[in-house]
């Protein structure tokens, strides 16, 4: 095992967790929970529910390590309208939710609604410290102006309070200081990336793939990154003569793409895998496909991925998949320039140019796998999160600072 993959041992440390999540959906939260009971903390882990929740409750659980001590269900159930959720939750977490986090060393909270709870708890002695962990940004997020203005302030406020802010990239908070939100100057931060599972996931030897497999991963009616789009791309690539599938994995509703791939004489080219809840099962099953597939909306107005770390890039890259994308995301031109991936014109024609091109060339097709699957490992979840506690200065081995 590599340095960088190296776990602490963090026994004796208590940690706890305040995040809005979509039900059934994986990524920087659940990953950093994992590798918090990996490493022996205390985790309090409150669950706050977001669009499309099924039992729209509030989930308490706490770990001694990878022990589940406790689980509890909040008997407030409901998640619209949403700005009444979000009061509600804030409300919670300062009546109930504080005797949970109590005496906590570090607190991640992952929006600036539960930021302000964790400021509040730490200058009532509750908390020791807190993290704001900043996961997108967009220029203009509410239409209606007062919420807008209040969403600001709040995110102003927890930032620069903050005892440190983890940012997925450098381009959201740029993106805040050229608008006049903060100034850097003003923030302690630490680059906290989107993540993977590549340092285990190719651990019991080579995948066998499918080069031909497409695969889009993710929540399947997302504006900013059209699943439907790529129906018609099939159907392109079907002209052309190809012989392919196209896969989509992920929760979400796909009556409306199940439809669509009908009504174009789809049926036996594309495949609704749905969602894999073992995250290790879910990366080796995508390690089968062979490209992986990103179209976000050039033309979309503020399209919040244009400072994103999306993470179905960084799965893709952990499964060694070769990536098309658009010049979107802030990673798309890396992957360009690694080698691992390539950058295409949101439009139908130069979607199956990118794929065809790799079809054709076996050379350059296994080139763009290996860069990818190094480039994926570099992101594997134990490097950045041994990094981050580290420069959080939990460093020493079983013993509290």
């Amino acid at each position: 095992m590599s340095l960088a993959q190296q776990k602490p041992d963090l026994s004796g440390f208590n940690f706890a967790f305040f995040s809005h999540e979509v039900e059934g959906a994986t990524g920087f939260p659940e990953a950093f929970g994992t590798y918090l009971k990996e490493c022996g903390a205390n985790l309090v882990y409150i669950r706050f529910p977001f669009f499309n929740s099924v039992s729209k409750s509030i989930w308490i659980e706490r770990f001694h390590g990878r022990t589940l001590v406790a689980k509890k269900r909040s008997w407030i159930r409901f998640y619209q309208p949403q700005l009444v959720s979000f009061v509600k939750d804030f409300v919670w977490l300062m009546t109930v939710g504080w005797f949970y986090a109590r005496g906590s060393d570090f607190v991640l909270a992952s929006n600036n609604l539960m930021g302000l709870a964790a400021l509040i708890l730490r200058r009532l002695g509750v908390i020791k410290k807190f993290t704001y962990l900043v996961v997108d940004y967009s220029p203009q997020r509410f239409s209606q102006g007062w919420v807008e203005r209040i969403y600001v302030f709040l995110d102003r406020l927890v930032a620069t309070n903050a005892d440190s802010v983890w940012t997925m990239n450098l381009a959201m908070l740029e993106g805040r200081e050229r608008d006049g939100r903060f100034k850097l100057s003003e923030l302690n931060y630490h680059l906290a990336p989107m993540g993977n599972n590549a340092h285990v996931t190719f651990a019991e030897g080579p995948i066998e793939f499918n080069p031909r497999h497409l695969v889009f991963v993710g929540n399947p009616n997302a504006k900013n990154v059209r699943a439907d789009f790529l129906l018609e791309v099939a159907v392109e690539l079907r002209r052309r003569g190809e012989e392919f599938r196209l896969l989509f994995v992920g929760p979400g509703n796909v009556d409306y793409l199940r439809q669509k791939s009908q009504e174009l004489g789809l049926e036996q080219l594309v495949i609704f895998r749905g969602s894999i809840p073992d995250p290790l099962d879910f990366e080796r099953y995508m390690a089968t496909c062979g490209i992986g597939l990103a179209p976000y909306d050039p033309g979309l107005n503020d399209n919040f991925s244009k400072f994103a770390d999306p993470s179905k890039i960084k799965i893709y890259l952990g499964c060694s998949l070769p990536v098309i994308t658009t010049d979107v995301p802030v990673i798309a031109r890396d992957l360009a320039a690694n080698g691992s991936g390539v950058i295409a014109d949101f439009s139908v024609g130069s979607f199956s140019d990118r794929i065809q091109d790799y079809w054709r060339d076996e050379g350059r097709f296994s080139k763009a796998r290996q860069a990818a699957g190094e480039m994926g490992l570099s992101f594997s979840w134990p490097s950045i999160f041994n990094r981050l506690m580290a420069e959080e200065g939990f460093t020493r081995l079983g013993d509290k600072k």
